[in-house]
């Protein structure tokens, strides 16, 4: 099996053919999902897209979780408007988006989304358009899709470049992703999936997870699986971001494998664009202690 960063390096560099509302001039979107609540989507996307924006990268986060609303508070931004009202047209992304630390920003979800489920094909095509003619420009989309396979998940799959299914060692929770995965690749034309393994207790048990999601996917649904690696513990949050400071620290084993995937993801992109990469924040400011 290929190490979390042969698998992922697969997973956002593979060239595919342009998408549906994904063209390749444009950010790369890349959709976090699970099978179940709990699994840790957002703490994964938010890490993320902690360590990508700290990496030199244009980040803009997106949460389209229905059964919450968590980014903003991990993020710390306030949240007047959220991707409820910008797909209600009561606000436009511009508007609702707010910036966070560094080149980090943020599309609020809001509390009980499960009306997303309601908007039309109309209505989230939109929304991706304005997400992906947004100045400054961005690099990478990430949108934490939460769990499950509602309509509004359907969409974001749809025009995603890269899906990342995040599940525990839990048997319940890998059958859970499994289905999950098996309904949303009915939708046709299915992107790059990779599968990551959240609080796994050792090397070993995440890569038998993948092993038995890579072999199921492959025989019965006709998609190939990559690994984008695992996620020893639930990241521990603390800081507060001010203005052009680093957004939140996590510390010990989880954040280098946090920050080992991110760091993966931007030299498939290269940095961002016409800047050197920086050395890295002062000690105080750094993502990983």
């Amino acid at each position: 099996m290929d190490d979390q960063a042969n698998g992922l390096r697969r997973l956002v560099g593979q060239r595919q053919p342009s998408r549906k509302g994904s063209p390749q001039s444009g950010p790369r979107l890349i959709l976090l999902t699970g099978g179940k609540g709990g699994t840790g989507t957002t703490t994964i996307a938010v890490g993320l897209a902690t360590a990508a924006a700290q990496c030199g990268c244009e980040i803009l986060l997106v949460d389209a979780n229905r059964h919450g609303g968590d980014v903003a508070t991990l993020c710390q931004v306030d949240e007047p408007w959220t991707i409820a009202d910008v797909l209600s047209s009561r606000a436009t992304a511009g508007d609702a988006i707010r910036q966070g630390p560094r080149r980090l920003r943020v599309l609020p979800g809001a509390w009980g989304q499960e009306n997303l489920d309601e908007t039309s094909d109309a209505d989230h095509r939109r929304l991706i358009e304005q997400l992906r003619v947004l100045r400054p420009a961005a690099d990478y989309i990430i949108v934490d899709g939460g769990a499950g396979s509602g309509r509004a998940l359907s969409r974001f799959w749809e025009v995603a470049d890269s899906v990342v299914a995040v599940t525990t060692a839990e048997s319940n929770a890998v059958m859970d992703t499994y289905a999950s995965i098996k309904l949303l690749a009915r939708r046709g034309n299915a992107p790059c999936v990779s599968a990551l393994v959240n609080r796994a207790p050792s090397p070993r048990a995440a890569e038998e997870v993948y092993d038995r999601l890579a072999r199921s996917c492959r025989r019965f649904l006709e998609v190939d699986l990559d690994y984008a690696g695992y996620v020893s513990e639930r990241p521990r949050w603390f800081g507060r971001p001010v203005a052009g400071s680093s957004l939140m620290v996590t510390a010990g084993r989880t954040g280098r494998q946090i920050r080992r995937i991110a760091e993966e993801l931007m030299s498939v992109a290269g940095g961002h664009p016409g800047e050197s990469q920086p050395s890295g924040p002062p000690a105080a400011e750094r993502m990983i202690a």
